[in-house]
């Protein structure tokens, strides 16, 4: 647990110029900055990462603990330069499977300013200090993060990522929005409704919370950040309840071996590839017909290598194909000529009706994008 005096020197020479510098971003002239200032979090065992997207060509800098002096006080990124006023909070990357992938690609989504990452399990000290949520365990690194900036933030809305457990029964929306203190007010129903737009496209139903009985039973108590942040003029804090249904279609596919074990099984290759590129310069022949997508539907829900077996025995070759930006799996058919037929995401949370056509340049980028089911070529 940090002492004081190393929460009140991360925050006045880490954490609180760090921020300035990514408001107002000049590579060629904040390059001695963030030299000073990654020579300042050195003391304290954090160093500063500076991260270029390859591809959009955003920058980020990420503040984490140096290889072998880690204490797992958390991991904190700041986007550069532009970023819309949401800070995305995962408290419980290890607890909680897949609150990691689900935020981080939020985060990339909304294009949010910041992103904070709690290090430990809650479980990890018998006294509960390990958990960065308590109400009485405010000496957290992830809270200070919490605490500086927010109110930095120019009326930020703090989107705090958290997983629940499927309803037994009947399944409820994948993700329970509930703003804990104060809602929204009506003057900013045009950001919510915008954020809620944004959320649904890695999920299939979304439920504002008080909105549905599933929203009404969650329990949305106070916690060290949203008792600090409830206070606040202008601040919003919504929790995003997402059910383990949603979640499992985050799972790294690189290191889930039962399913790539399947596939190999039946000597079906997996291929890792920037699929947006892929597909800018893909040929699709004719769409499967209903049969063969029945027959793909049913193994995304089930995983019975049967219905593999059998679009093989239909004359399809399969490809498994793992998505190099995002991590998500997909399935691609293709015909005896090798062109592709259509592509069907992995993802079983996904409502399969959710079709987009590969002969419509615009629906391609949108099916990666708007988390789509299937892209397919022309019917016959």
């Amino acid at each position: 647990m940090p002492e004081l005096g190393d929460l009140l020197y991360l925050q006045a020479e880490v954490i609180e110029p760090l921020y300035q510098v990514a408001l107002q971003w000049d590579r060629r002239r904040d390059d001695d900055l963030l030299k000073a200032i990654n020579a300042a979090a050195s003391s304290l065992g954090y160093g500063l990462v500076l991260h270029r997207h390859q591809r959009s060509g955003e920058e980020h800098v990420i503040l984490t603990e140096s290889p072998g002096s880690q204490r797992h006080w958390g991991t904190y990124v700041l986007r550069m330069g532009q970023a819309t006023p949401y800070l995305v909070e995962i408290p419980r990357p290890l607890a909680e499977r897949q609150t990691f992938e689900y935020g981080t690609r939020l985060f990339t989504r909304l294009g949010a300013r910041g992103l904070l990452l709690a290090g430990a399990h809650p479980s990890v000290r018998a006294d509960g200090l390990g958990d960065v949520l308590a109400a009485g365990n405010p000496r957290t690194v992830f809270n200070l993060a919490h605490q500086v900036l927010v109110p930095s933030g120019g009326a930020p809305w703090v989107l705090q990522v958290r997983g629940r457990r499927d309803e037994p029964i009947e399944p409820g929306p994948d993700v329970v929005a509930t703003f804990v203190g104060k809602p929204a007010a009506a003057a900013e129903r045009e950001r919510l409704d915008a954020l809620l737009k944004a959320l649904g496209g890695d999920s299939n139903a979304v439920a504002l919370g008080g909105s549905s009985a599933a929203a009404r039973d969650r329990q949305a108590g106070y916690d060290a950040q949203s008792e600090f942040t409830r206070h606040l003029p202008g601040v919003r804090f919504m929790t995003l309840w997402v059910s383990a249904r949603a979640r499992r279609g985050y799972a790294d596919a690189l290191l889930d071996d039962s399913d790539r074990a399947r596939f190999a099984a039946l000597q079906v290759p997996t291929e890792v590839v920037d699929l947006r590129a892929r597909l800018s310069s893909a040929s699709f022949d004719a769409a499967p017909d209903a049969s063969q997508r029945g027959l793909v539907d049913d193994y995304v829900r089930t995983r019975n290598v049967a219905s593999l077996v059998a679009l093989q025995a239909s004359g399809l070759e399969l490809l498994r194909v793992v998505d190099l930006d995002s991590g998500r799996v997909y399935l691609e058919l293709r015909g005896s000529d090798g062109r592709s037929r259509a592509i069907r995401a992995m993802d079983p949370a996904l409502d399969p009706r959710r079709t987009f056509a590969a002969g419509v340049p615009r629906q391609r980028l949108a099916f990666l994008e708007e988390n789509g089911a299937w892209l397919q070529g022309a019917a016959r």
